[in-house]
């Protein structure tokens, strides 16, 4: 079975006024793969006379859902090329196990969810928000489930939402801001309390690679100390050494020197510190 929701007259880049909804219908009859598709969201969801408008991608699954009762489950995907759902399993499990519609939601500005294909400016960027963010999540839920149950009948479908990081943050405060629309969050490592300097984590990392000996904290320690003092006395000549070796003499100073340290830092967070040190 087949239904849509709004088409809209909407070119990919080029921002235009529009109604939001799918680009092509949902295809409830293919049980076998994952469907990709493009919904059609508010630029800018807080300013109500702004009716831009640009295409947000979402993947879909139907394998075991139940079209009477399942529930939905969303997973949001984060700051990044969104590349499920081959890669994450588990929601999609949770899914199934309950006879649930698996949706996966790309964020805006990533991957191919691009509102502006040309222009970064900061101007433009500042649609990049955790609040359009949570609007984009609550109003695609609203408008799935609306046509499911306009479409199938029944009452409104469960929704619960996954994320984990950045994306469980989003999933708890999409939960907290819309209660009448999503109905559980499971948000793994959620990062719901922000802090602006977080020196901590640099403590853990000096923590967790000390437990291989004194030697590895203490290699990147004066390794990032020689970044700084780089950077401080504007030696030019080194920096530019320094850059070509990673092929990063784009990067701007202040750019490389957090690149750098997350070579070390990334390893320690996601379970090699072994290889590191």
């Amino acid at each position: 079975m087949l239904f849509s929701l709004v088409f809209v007259s909407h070119v990919t880049g080029n921002l235009v006024d529009g109604k939001i909804g799918f680009e092509t219908p949902l295809d409830f009859t293919n049980r076998d793969n994952y469907l990709v598709g493009r919904f059609v969201t508010y630029l800018n969801h807080v300013d109500q006379s702004d009716k831009r408008v640009f295409p947000q991608r979402y993947w879909y699954s139907t394998e075991q859902f139940d079209v009477e009762k399942g529930p939905i489950f969303l997973y949001i995907c984060g700051e990044y090329t969104c590349n499920v759902p081959y890669t994450r399993e588990f929601p999609h499990q949770l899914s199934k196990q309950h006879n649930g519609l698996y949706l996966v939601l790309e964020h805006r500005y990533y991957g191919e969810s691009q509102p502006f294909t040309s222009d970064w400016s900061t101007e433009n960027l500042k649609y990049l928000n955790v609040e359009n963010a949570l609007a984009d999540i609550a109003m695609f839920l609203s408008k799935i489930n609306d046509e499911i149950v306009s479409t199938f009948g029944g009452e409104k479908r469960k929704i619960v939402v996954v994320g984990g990081s950045y994306p469980g943050a989003l999933s708890a405060w999409a939960r907290y801001k819309y209660p009448h629309i999503i109905d559980a969050a499971i948000s793994s490592s959620g990062v719901v309390n922000a802090i602006l300097d977080y020196d901590m984590y640099d403590y853990q990392i000096y923590n967790s690679t000390a437990r291989s000996g004194g030697e590895c904290p203490g290699v990147i320690r004066n390794m990032t100390y020689g970044i700084d003092m780089f950077i401080r006395f504007n030696m030019t000549t080194e920096m530019t050494r320094l850059k070509q070796l990673f092929n990063a003499e784009s990067l701007r100073d202040s750019d490389f020197a957090f690149f750098f340290a997350d070579q070390f830092a990334d390893k320690v967070q996601y379970g090699q510190r072994t290889q590191l040190c």
